[in-house]
């Protein structure tokens, strides 16, 4: 036990003493391990949202955002194909009040899936408007639901079909058609409508057309934001591009951590070297200052052994004449 306690008092004094040689080793070690953990994991998640919020032929999409009590069934004369979303932050009393997205999307929906566990919509139940939906995984896990269980929205029950895992849908996913047979109106209703013109020439028409038809549909409607389908995706791939400008950043500095973390090490080093060098330094002028005067030592004694016995030979003969006399 005494030991143990030697040892930790020693380890505290070291600690004390070299404490910022410590705290350097530690910083730099960390830094430059988490920080290509942390880029990767950021590198993913801007890749995921870069492709869940891009798809084919956005070049000649555009995307109005508005806020109205009364749904639309957006139908725009020379758009090749539109597709309307509703948004509404549900307060689930169940969950403790908490306050949960509700995204309502139609058969016409242009944005791509992350993998689901469990099944994904079929056509007819995004347009026959079935009581059906699709759980965030991070729901799922807290309050303990599988597929087959039933959760209510809006005092409707719905069967949960699958689970999404990806942060692009961080709430609740049903047909559009059952939304707007749940909410009916009156509830301030977010809607987006994606519109893919038959070219981009079309594009400033299309726009015109549908802002021209939410607000015939309700007067009192709020338009938002109108968006230029190139725009976004221009914009995602800024995004991607600055992301990626930012993980060679981290790179640069995870290896200048890297480096800091092996000098202090090699430092350590050096200095265990420099210790051993001056012990055997030191150890090997002993031995040699030893082994110079060992000759002379050795024929100082032999000598003082000889003079001892003619001495006491010479004592003895004396004894021996006087004994004789």
């Amino acid at each position: 036990m005494n030991r143990i306690n030697y040892q930790l008092r020693q380890i505290l004094f070291k600690i004390t003493y070299r404490k910022k040689e410590y705290v350097m080793y530690i910083i730099s070690f960390y830094l430059g391990l988490l920080l290509p953990a942390f880029c990767l994991a950021n590198i993913r998640s801007v890749d995921q949202v870069i492709h869940f919020t891009t798809f084919e032929n956005m070049d000649r999409a555009v995307q109005i955002d508005w806020f109205s009590d009364d749904f639309l069934d957006m139908k725009i004369e020379g758009a090749k194909n539109v597709s309307v979303s509703g948004y509404y932050e549900e307060d689930f009393a169940e969950w403790g009040h908490q306050y949960v997205p509700v995204k309502g999307i139609d058969e016409c929906y242009m944005y791509p899936f992350p993998k689901i566990k469990g099944r994904m919509f079929k056509n007819y139940e995004l347009k026959e408007g079935k009581k059906i939906c699709l759980l965030n995984q991070k729901y799922a896990e807290k309050y303990s639901y599988k597929e087959g269980d039933l959760v209510s929205i809006h005092n409707t029950d719905f069967e949960i079909i699958g689970f999404v895992k990806d942060k692009i849908y961080p709430g609740i996913l049903i047909p559009y058609s059952a939304m707007k047979e749940v909410y009916q109106s009156g509830n301030g209703i977010q809607f987006t409508g994606m519109i893919l013109a038959g070219s981009r020439e079309d594009k400033e028409n299309i726009i015109q057309k549908a802002t021209e038809t939410i607000l015939d549909k309700d007067p009192n409607a709020e338009v938002i934001e109108i968006k230029d389908g190139e725009e976004l995706y221009e914009m995602s791939q800024a995004t991607k591009v600055k992301w990626r400008a930012l993980r060679g950043a981290v790179a640069v500095v995870s290896i200048l951590f890297f480096l800091l973390n092996e000098g202090i090490v090699l430092m350590e080093k050096v200095k265990k070297e420099q210790q051993l060098f001056y012990r055997s330094l030191f150890w090997c002028f002993l031995y040699d200052s030893v082994g110079l005067y060992t000759e002379q030592l050795t024929e100082i004694v032999i000598r003082l052994f000889g003079k001892l016995f003619f001495v006491v030979k010479k004592v003895i003969a004396n004894a021996e004449r006087h004994l004789h006399s």
